[in-house]
């Protein structure tokens, strides 16, 4: 069938627009003004919105507000990383703090090799107490701040002092490999012998340090980076335990401790959890009106519909009876003016907002008012079959001369009181009366 504003509806539809509260102002705020077309909004410039909201495109600014009329609110403002505004409009990180995953947090020294100043506080790799006990690099450990060689049997210079394993003096003996059988063999101060963990000898020379994580056995106990585990949390604090966010392990990766199976603070999605941990769930998504999360998270409304008190509904009404809102304007069938002209049914067309008959000899109630054929008003001079015309609310013969009885009312052509006056032979006759034909 066809649709008023068809073309309009079509243009309408190439813009998605995200609907948000209205306002009686004007730039860039969706105006409180309905709209069939852009030639209904008062000011210059205005667009017409899908669900017939004016709207006059500014600048975007980051406010929470879609300004320029796009369907998108804020765009170009890293809500996620942007310092001045992390995680909303305005919130600004204090000093010395980043934004993550929109979320403000202390600026740390991110790598310890490089020569990066990544937290800019003026001091990079080693040199930064951020690094103190951290890999610079492959063999390489960062202690007070400078470098340390951490791989004593590699070949290698890896803290570039020009000294390689046993030569620096960062290697103690048990690093460099010498055998023994007991700690007797071993030479200097404190010196003992690790005997391999499936027994026998020989063992090998180690000086007991701290234990550190960095792929050697530094407390010389037979087993390298042995750390006990700890408890940790990289995210801000106030969001521990809020939301999806929890604590991890510290584990031991062979060059570095890392913390194993924490979840930190990351951008909100629409999955029914608290994904930024700000103790609520889903927010900025409106579940009454975003077609791609119609009612749940995940429902996408169908190309072309539109969502409405979290159901999809169609673009429009799609047929004028059956009793059903299909666009959700609250106007069913005929009541819909998209419907005006269009049929209702079998022997029904909707005409100016209500059903009315078009069947006027079937015996049927199309048009639902409890009166058929020549009994509805709507019938009134339409024909109630071959050789009969409704006449106000009754039946009458309109064909004197066929033999037939077309009115039903048991009285054939000049007998029939409807035929006074009418040709009744084709050749001049009209009935009488008398229910003659002369």
């Amino acid at each position: 069938m066809s649709r008023p504003l068809g073309a309009l509806r079509v243009l309408l539809l190439a813009v998605p627009v995200l609907l948000i509260a209205c306002s009686d102002t004007s730039e860039g705020v969706p105006q409180a003004t309905g709209c069939a077309s852009a030639a209904d909004c008062a000011e210059p410039g205005a667009l017409c919105l899908v669900g017939g909201v004016c709207c006059t495109p500014s600048p975007e600014a980051c406010d929470g507000k879609d300004n320029d009329c796009d369907g998108q609110v804020d765009e170009g403002y890293g809500l996620q990383t942007d310092a001045q505004n992390c995680g909303a409009c305005g919130h600004a990180c204090a000093g010395g703090e980043a934004c993550v995953a929109g979320a403000c947090v202390v600026r740390r020294e991110q790598a310890c090799t490089g020569g990066a100043d990544e937290d800019g506080d003026g001091l990079a790799d080693c040199a930064d107490p951020d690094c103190q006990g951290a890999s610079c690099g492959e063999g390489c450990l960062c202690d007070a701040g400078a470098k340390h060689e951490s791989a004593c049997r590699n070949g290698q210079d890896d803290d570039g002092d020009g000294l390689k394993d046993c030569e620096d003096p960062d290697c103690p003996a048990t690093h460099c490999g010498e055998q023994c059988g007991e700690a007797a063999d071993c030479p200097g101060s404190g010196a003992v012998c690790v005997l391999p963990q499936g027994g026998g000898t020989p063992g090998t020379c180690c000086t007991p340090s701290a234990e550190v994580c960095d792929g050697e056995d530094n407390d010389c106990d037979g087993t390298p980076d042995n750390l006990p585990a700890t408890s940790c949390y990289s995210g801000p604090q106030e969001t521990l335990d809020v939301g999806v966010c929890k604590a991890g392990t510290s584990v031991c990766n062979g060059t570095a401790t890392v913390c194993s199976g924490e979840v930190v603070p990351s951008a909100e999605r629409c999955n029914q959890a608290d994904d930024d941990c700000d103790g609520q769930v889903d927010e900025g998504f409106d579940l009454q009106t975003d077609v791609n999360n119609c009612g749940s998270c995940g429902h996408a409304c169908a190309a072309g519909d539109h969502c409405s008190g979290g159901v999809c509904y169609a673009a429009t009404e799609t047929a004028c009876f059956g009793g059903v809102d299909e666009d959700g304007n609250g106007l069913i069938d005929c009541a819909d003016p998209v419907c005006n002209n269009q049929s209702c049914g079998a022997g029904c067309l909707c005409s100016a907002g209500a059903a009315h008959e078009t069947q006027c000899s079937d015996g049927s109630d199309n048009d639902q008012d409890a009166k058929k054929d020549c009994l509805d008003p709507d019938c009134s001079g339409q024909s109630c079959g071959t050789g009969c015309v409704c006449a106000g609310t009754a039946r009458k013969e309109t064909n004197c001369a066929d033999g037939a009885d077309n009115d039903g009312d048991g009285k054939r052509d000049c007998a029939d009181s409807d035929c006074t006056g009418q040709s009744c032979n084709g050749t001049g006759g009209h009935c009488q009366a008398a229910g003659t034909c002369n």
